[in-house]
Formats: C-alpha cells, structure tokens, sequence
C-alpha cells in the first residue's frame, strides 16, 4: 500500500505541475509558479505543526483521523466545485434536429 500511496502521491504531483505550467499565460508562469508552491508544498509546516500538536494532546490516532478529515473534506469541496461548473445540463440537441422539428411543428 505504501508504493501505491507514494506512487498515487507522485503523479498527482507532477500532473498538478504540468498542468499548471502548459494552463497559465506564459507572461504570467512565474508568478503562478509561485503561488501554486506556496499552496501546494509552502503550507506543509503548519499543517505538521497543528497535526503535531493534536497527536501530542489527543493522542496519535485523532491525528491520523483528523488528516483523514480533512482529505475527505478537500475532495467534497472539489466534487461539489466540480459539479457546479459543470452544471448538470442536458446536451443541446444536434442543429439539423432543431430545423427538423420547426419545419414540423405548426
């Protein structure tokens, strides 16, 4: 499980880079460079302090919960980003079906 999680962890990683060089205007690389590592990898020790903190009063496991918690909670804020901006719409309906159906209609 652990070559999964480490190999799951990597790819997310690299694909997250990718895209967001090939995604942003190349005037601007720079600076989204920046704040997607200050995002991504600079909130690293806080996020470590607070676990830290947690484990050492609560115990390890409600640290290991709480991390949990919060990649559950991550993933539903995204899904449900994911399915605002989708929509949830019915496809348009072909041209030529449209001009079909008003040559019909009276």
């Amino acid at each position: 499980m652990l070559f999964l999680t480490g190999f799951g962890s990597i790819s997310f990683a690299q694909a997250a880079n990718h895209r967001i060089q090939l995604g942003s205007d190349p005037a601007y690389r720079g600076r989204v460079m920046a704040l997607y590592t200050l995002v991504f990898q600079g909130t690293t020790p806080f996020g470590a302090l607070l676990i830290g903190w947690l484990s050492e009063r609560l115990g390890a496991r409600s640290g290991l919960l709480a991390g949990g918690a919060a990649t559950v909670l991550a993933a539903l804020v995204v899904l449900a980003l994911h399915l605002r901006g989708t929509g949830r719409r019915e496809p348009d309906a072909p041209a030529g079906a449209r001009e079909a159906s008003d040559a019909v209609s009276p």
